[in-house]
């Protein structure tokens, strides 16, 4: 097991992602093990279920919640343990998170580890076909960053799902809390690499 990534910050959701093997048949996946809030606790399954079979976008293989004393691990859980009731908090903004695991696949790289120009615009050129298709099933990705591609065998994937919406039927966008703007300045260096 190899970490792929993990998030920074003293207020994240304690994100890392893995890279992971069957030991059986030496299949590769992405193994994500993240903090959910609770109103949000399947909403990544959700969506990757509904959009799954798009290709360029990452398949769910398995979902979990990690378990301790045999019960759903969770940061109220934690609260509790420490003698803290719900009605004695003091901070009434308190979220509670559940400690959440998906099996994903393909595991692939790092959207800035491309080889050469041409595999970069042929990702590119799959984020947009996937995009339509994610479109039509009235998902929005929510956070078009390049942390949330991946390259996998000259493919490129969506990936990360916890900030995306789906539209009702009707509506021609979202509001959505991703990250706030994709670095185009970004994508323009990388090209010019």
């Amino acid at each position: 097991m190899a970490v792929l990534w993990k998030s920074q910050g003293l207020f994240c959701r304690g994100t890392v992602c893995y890279h992971v093997w069957d030991p059986v048949d030496g299949k590769e996946y992405a193994l994500k093990d993240c903090w959910v809030a609770e109103a949000k606790r399947y909403h990544e399954v959700d969506v990757l279920e509904r959009v799954k079979g798009i290709p360029n976008v990452v398949q769910l293989v398995d979902h979990w919640d990690v378990l301790f004393n045999r019960e759903p691990d969770c940061t109220a859980c934690i609260r509790d343990g420490y003698g803290i009731l719900p009605e004695d908090r003091p901070d009434k903004r308190f979220i509670n998170r559940y400690h959440r695991r998906l099996l994903l696949t393909p595991c692939g790289d790092p959207l800035w580890h491309f080889s050469s120009r041409k595999e970069l615009i042929c990702a590119f050129r799959d984020f947009m076909v996937a995009h339509e298709m994610m479109i039509q099933q009235r998902v929005l990705h929510g956070d078009l960053s390049p942390n949330n591609f991946i390259i996998h065998e000259g493919i490129g994937y969506f990936i990360d799902f916890d900030h995306a919406s789906i539209m009702k039927e009707g509506e021609t966008f979202t509001i959505s809390f991703g990250t706030v703007s994709l670095n185009v300045e970004f994508a323009v260096l990388v090209i010019d690499r």
